[in-house]
């Protein structure tokens, strides 16, 4: 995390040092990663402090040749304002170091029972910059559309079409969960329209 390293975490934690902002992205999931829990690839791109660039390194080198100057840093300085007394005020000045565009994966771990809109956050991985601790890259939930089941809280509900036999007699049925297996079922009696059966213990599991 940038060019202060553990050094730098500490001097945030005694707020002797600026940290950048955070980055949110949304991730795509489906029904069945947050069923079953997945381990997800996700590329981001940012800017980073490049440690292999001297101040004085010329562009042509040929691991600094991508890198461009980092943007201004903020530093603060202490002004004197009138005899024996100062104030601490921030300057902006031209940064000495160079930065890059870094194409980075980061794995990302769904949860079983997660839902969408949560978020997942992964520390000192957004944009450096010089003096600077990383804001967090915090990756939040999409669920995509399912084919079959449409979830509310921790149920699943899924529409079937019985016949009218079947509807009258009762009848015996299975579906595919989302974890593949096949789920049996009965029911007796007579099915009326917009009837609901429910199955316990087949809804989300619980984080």
């Amino acid at each position: 995390f940038d060019t202060g390293g553990m050094a730098a975490v500490k001097s945030l934690a005694k707020g002797d040092v600026q940290r950048g902002q955070d980055s949110t992205i949304g991730l795509t999931t489906s029904l069945e990663d947050l069923y079953n829990g997945n381990r997800l690839p996700a590329h981001i791109t940012r800017r980073v402090v490049c440690r292999l660039c001297a101040d004085d390194q010329k562009p042509s080198a040929k691991h600094c040749s991508a890198c461009g100057r980092c943007p201004d840093e903020v530093r603060m300085v202490n002004r004197q304002v009138g005899p024996g007394f100062y104030v601490q005020q921030q300057e902006v000045v031209r940064s000495r170091h160079r930065c890059r565009q870094d194409n980075t994966k980061i794995e990302v771990t769904v949860e079983q029972g997660m839902h969408s809109g949560q978020s997942i956050k992964f520390p000192y991985m957004s944009e450096q910059s010089p003096g600077q601790i990383p804001g967090a890259v915090i990756f939040k939930l999409k669920q995509a559309q399912h084919r079959q089941f449409r979830r509310e809280g921790d149920d699943l509900h899924f529409t079937m079409i019985v016949g009218l036999k079947a509807a009258l007699l009762g009848f015996s049925s299975s579906f595919k969960h989302l974890d593949a297996r096949e789920v049996h079922f009965r029911v007796t009696g007579v099915t009326k329209p917009m009837h609901i059966v429910q199955l316990r213990g087949q809804g989300m599991p619980r984080p």
